[in-house]
C-alpha cells in the first residue's frame, strides 16, 4: 500500500510539473512552488526527485520510450535506421505542432544543453539495439556528433516555427539530411529514405500516436 501510495505522490508531482513548466517555462517554476501544488514540504519533495531537472529528465526518457516503441511496432527491425529515425522524427515533431502543452513542454528541453545531450544519447542506445551494418559501421562518437548538430539545428527551427510557419516535414528532412551527410552517406541513399518516410507516413494517424503517449503517461493526460 505505501509502494502505491509513493507511486501516486511522484505521479502527481510530474502531473503537476507539466502543466507548469509548460505554464511558465523551467526555469521561472522552484522546487517550493511544486511542493505547494501537490500538499507537500519540500523535503518531501527531494525525497522523489533529489534535483528540479530529474523531472525533466524522466518526463523526456518516458516521452522518447513510448515513440521509440510506437516506430518500433511500424517499422521491421531490418529496414534502415535512417528510416526508424526519420519516421520518429516526422512523428514527435509533428505532434508537437499540433499539441501546444507539449511543445511549450520540449521548449524547455531544447533550452537545455544537458538535456539536448541526453536526448542525443537516448536515441542513440534505442537504434544501438538494431543489430544492423548500419549501425555496426557508425561508432558513437560519429553518431553523437553526426546527431548533436542535426538535432541543434533542427530544434532550433522548431522554436522559431512560430515565426518562421516552417512545416515539421522540412525541419525534419533537413535533420534526416544533415545527418546522413555527416555520416557519409550520399544524396541518392538520402533522396530514396525521404521518399520511403513520404510514402509511409500516408498510412499514419497521427493523432493515434498522441492517444498512445495520452493511455502510457500519466502526467501528459
Amino acid at each position: 500500500m505505501a509502494r502505491k501510495k509513493n507511486m501516486e505522490k511522484r505521479n502527481e508531482i510530474l502531473k503537476s510539473s507539466f502543466h507548469m513548466f509548460c505554464e511558465k517555462g523551467y526555469h521561472e517554476v522552484f522546487v517550493r512552488e511544486i511542493a505547494d501544488e501537490v500538499g507537500i514540504s519540500k523535503a518531501l519533495f527531494q525525497y522523489y526527485f533529489t534535483k528540479k531537472i530529474d523531472i525533466l529528465e524522466i518526463m523526456l526518457k518516458e516521452l522518447l520510450e513510448i515513440s521509440f516503441n510506437y516506430v518500433d511496432c511500424i517499422i521491421a527491425k531490418e529496414e534502415s535506421i535512417y528510416l526508424r529515425l526519420s519516421m520518429y522524427a516526422n512523428l514527435f515533431f509533428k505532434t508537437l505542432m499540433f499539441q501546444n502543452d507539449l511543445y511549450k513542454f520540449i521548449a524547455n528541453i531544447i533550452s537545455n544543453k544537458e538535456l539536448l545531450k541526453m536526448w542525443v544519447n537516448i536515441i542513440y542506445e534505442w537504434l544501438s539495439t538494431i543489430k544492423n551494418k548500419e549501425m555496426e559501421n557508425i561508432s558513437e562518437r560519429e553518431f553523437q556528433i553526426a546527431l548533436s548538430f542535426s538535432m541543434g539545428g533542427g530544434t532550433e527551427l522548431l522554436l522559431l516555427n512560430e515565426v518562421l510557419n516552417i512545416p515539421a516535414s522540412f525541419i525534419v528532412e533537413q535533420m534526416v539530411t544533415s545527418f546522413m551527410r555527416i555520416l557519409n552517406n550520399d544524396q541518392k541513399y538520402i533522396q530514396d529514405i525521404i521518399t520511403q518516410t513520404n510514402a509511409k507516413l500516408e498510412n499514419i494517424d497521427f493523432d493515434d500516436f498522441n492517444q498512445s503517449c495520452k493511455e502510457h503517461i500519466f502526467w501528459y493526460r
